[in-house]
């Protein structure tokens, strides 16, 4: 399934750690923004994707929704 979706694009890789995401939600809090993720790794190209990857840097797997 995942190998489905990442084919169709509807998928990318995240390599944002925690700390980045815990800063973005305090700053949309002090925001009065509703937190959610910014989209930050969405459209990394295929080569920074791959020297990630090769580099051992952990990920987690987002589906790309709507903007």
């Amino acid at each position: 399934m995942l190998k489905k979706i990442g084919r169709k694009r509807e998928a990318y890789y995240c390599f944002c750690t925690p700390e980045r995401l815990q800063k973005l939600r305090e700053r949309q809090t002090a925001m009065k923004q509703a937190p959610g993720y910014d989209g930050h790794c969405r459209n990394l190209s295929k080569e920074e994707v791959e020297a990630k990857l090769a580099a051992g840097e952990p990920y987690t797997i987002r589906l790309k929704n709507a903007l």
